[in-house]
C-alpha cells in the first residue's frame, strides 16, 4: 500500500503541476502584455512580504504532520482526532492574527520599494488582497494534513489542480475583458475559498472521527508537541531568511522592474523545480511511515534508492534549464525580458541544491531532527542576508543570488554531517565517497551537453528550441546509460519499473 500511494502521490503531482505549469504560462502571457512587468515585481514583492510574516505560524504544519505519523501507523485514531482537533483551533486563530498584522503593516509597504510607489494603482489594497487569500488557508491546513499523513495526497493535489484551472482560466478572461489587477486577485480568491471549502466537507466525510468526537490531549503529549514547535519556529524563521527575502532585498536595492523581469525566470525554473520536487516529496509519508516502523535495513535502503534518484532528477533539471531557459524567454515574450547568463545560472544552481538534499531535508522532517537542524540554518541565514545586501549593492541580481549559493554551500556539508549521523547512523566516510562520486558525474554530464548545445548553435525559433529540447534529452539518457548501467541502485530502479509495467498490463 506504501508503494501504490507513493506512485498515485508522485505521478498525480507530476501530471497536474506540468497542465498547471502550462495555464500559467497563458496566463502570464496575457498579465505581462496587458498590465506589464512592474505588476509582476509586486506581485513578487507581496508573495514575499506575506511570507516573512508567515514565520509567526511556528512550523506548524511540518509540527503537525510529524506528530501524526506515529499515531497512524499505530492505528491510534483517538489520538489522531485529539491532535488534529488541537491544530485545527491553533491555526484558525493564527489566521486571523496573521491578517491583522499584515493589515497593520500595509502603509509601509513603500519601504520595501525602490524609486516611486506611485506606479501602481490602489497598491495597499492589492496587499490586503494578498494577505487575505495568504491567510485563509490557514483554516484548511489540519484537512490537508490528514490526507498527507494517511499517504493520500493526490486527493488534495485534484481539488488544487481544479482550483488553479478555473483561477487562471477566468484570470485570463477577466485581464482581456476588464483589465484590473483587483479583479484578478479577486477571482482567485473566490475560487480558491470555493474548493477549499469543498475539500473540507469531503474530509469532514472521510474522516469524521476526527472531527465528529472531541478529544483532548494528555498534557505530556502536548508538551512533546510543543517541544517540535519550539525549534520548528526558529527554524521556520530561518528558512525564511534563506528562501524568501530574495525579491524583498532586489526590490529595494535593484528595483521592481529588475524584479519583474526576475519573477519571468522564477516562474520557470520554480515550477519545473516543483514538478520534480513534487515527483520526490511523494514518498516522504511513505517515509515517515517507515520511520515510526523502525527498520533499519529498510530504512538505508529506501533512502540510497531516494538519494540516487534526486541526483538524477536534480541533474537533468540543471541540464535542461540551462541549454533551453535562455531561448524560451526569447521566444515567450521577447529579447528585452532576457537577463545576463551568469545571473541565471546561479539561480539554476540554488533550485539544483533544493533538489539534490531533498533526501537529507525530508529525513530530517520524518524523523524530527528539528533542534539539531536549528544552528545550521540560523549560521545559514546570516551568511545568507549579509552577503546578498553587501554584493546586492554592487552586483545587483548577480550579488542576490550569490549570497544564496554561498549561504548553501556552506550548510551543506554541516547538514550532512547531522542527518547522517544523527538520522541514518551511517558512515560518514561511506556516504561523503557515494556523494562526490555522484556530484563530479552530475556536473560531467552537465558540462558535456551544455558544450554540445554550444557547438550545435542553436537558433532562436519554435523548430530550434524542440531540437535542442530533443538534444538534452537523448544526450542525458545516453550518459546516464553509459555512467550507471552497473549502479546497483539503478539496477533497482528499473527492476521497480518493470514490475509496474508488467502489473499495469496484467491489470489491463
Amino acid at each position: 500500500m506504501r508503494t501504490i500511494n507513493s506512485i498515485l502521490n508522485s505521478g498525480f503531482a507530476v501530471v497536474s503541476q506540468f497542465i498547471i505549469l502550462i495555464f500559467a504560462f497563458i496566463t502570464r502571457t496575457v498579465f505581462i502584455r496587458i498590465l506589464g512587468s512592474e505588476y509582476l515585481g509586486f506581485d513578487a514583492l507581496f508573495t514575499n512580504i506575506l511570507s516573512i510574516l508567515s514565520i509567526v505560524d511556528l512550523g506548524l504544519g511540518t509540527a503537525l504532520n510529524f506528530s501524526l505519523y506515529s499515531p497512524i501507523r499505530n492505528n491510534e485514531r483517538q489520538k489522531v482526532a485529539a491532535i488534529v482537533q488541537y491544530f485545527k483551533k491553533i491555526f484558525c486563530r493564527l489566521g486571523v492574527l496573521l491578517f491583522i498584522l499584515a493589515f497593520c503593516i500595509t502603509p509601509f509597504i513603500g519601504l520595501f520599494v525602490k524609486g516611486s510607489v506611485n506606479s501602481i494603482p490602489y497598491m495597499q489594497k492589492v496587499f490586503v488582497f494578498y494577505a487575505f487569500l495568504t491567510f485563509s488557508s490557514y483554516f484548511f491546513t489540519d484537512v490537508r494534513t490528514v490526507y498527507y499523513a494517511h499517504q493520500q495526497n493526490y486527493k488534495v493535489l485534484m481539488f488544487d489542480f481544479l482550483a488553479k484551472i478555473f483561477t487562471k482560466t477566468l484570470q485570463v478572461i477577466i485581464l482581456l475583458i476588464h483589465p484590473s489587477y483587483l479583479w484578478y486577485l479577486g477571482i482567485e480568491i473566490i475560487i480558491t475559498l470555493f474548493f477549499n471549502f469543498r475539500l473540507m466537507k469531503k474530509a469532514h466525510k472521510e474522516y469524521s472521527e476526527f472531527y465528529t468526537h472531541p478529544s483532548e490531549l494528555k498534557e505530556d503529549e502536548r508538551q512533546t508537541i510543543f517541544n517540535d514547535i519550539k525549534f520548528l519556529s526558529l527554524s521556520k524563521i530561518a528558512n525564511v531568511g534563506i528562501n524568501g527575502t530574495d525579491s524583498i532585498i532586489i526590490s529595494k536595492f535593484v528595483g521592481t522592474a529588475a524584479l519583474g523581469v526576475y519573477s519571468n525566470y522564477f516562474l520557470i525554473l520554480s515550477s519545473a523545480s516543483n514538478l520534480l520536487w513534487s515527483l520526490l516529496n511523494g514518498v516522504v509519508a511513505s517515509l515517515g511511515d517507515l520511520f515510526a516502523e523502525n527498520d533499519s535495513t529498510k530504512i538505508h535502503q529506501i533512502f540510497n534508492l531516494y538519494n540516487f534518484i534526486s541526483v538524477q532528477v536534480s541533474t537533468f533539471y540543471a541540464v535542461a534549464t540551462i541549454c533551453l531557459i535562455q531561448p524560451f524567454i526569447h521566444m515567450w515574450i521577447g529579447k528585452n525580458y532576457v537577463m545576463s547568463f551568469t545571473v541565471v545560472l546561479v539561480v539554476i544552481f540554488n533550485n539544483y541544491y533544493g533538489l539534490v538534499t531533498a533526501p537529507l531535508s525530508n529525513v530530517i522532517v520524518t524523523k524530527g531532527l528539528f533542534k539539531q537542524e536549528l544552528p545550521i540554518r540560523l549560521l545559514q541565514v546570516v551568511i545568507n542576508l549579509v552577503v546578498s545586501v553587501v554584493l546586492a549593492v554592487n552586483y545587483g541580481l548577480l550579488g542576490v543570488f550569490v549570497g544564496t549559493a554561498v549561504s548553501n554551500i556552506i550548510s551543506y556539508f554541516l547538514i550532512v554531517y547531522m542527518v547522517v549521523k544523527s538520522g541514518l547512523n551511517l558512515k560518514l566516510t561511506d556516504y561523503i565517497f557515494k556523494e562526490v562520486k555522484y556530484i563530479i558525474i552530475s556536473f560531467l554530464q552537465i558540462a558535456a551537453i551544455c558544450l554540445l548545445n554550444q557547438m550545435l548553435a542553436f537558433q532562436y525559433g519554435i523548430i530550434s528550441f524542440i531540437l535542442n529540447m530533443c538534444m538534452v534529452i537523448v544526450s542525458f539518457l545516453l550518459l546516464e546509460l553509459l555512467f550507471y548501467r552497473k549502479n546497483a541502485q539503478m539496477l533497482v530502479l528499473v527492476n521497480i519499473i518493470k514490475s509496474q509495467i508488467g502489473r499495469y498490463k496484467g491489470a489491463k
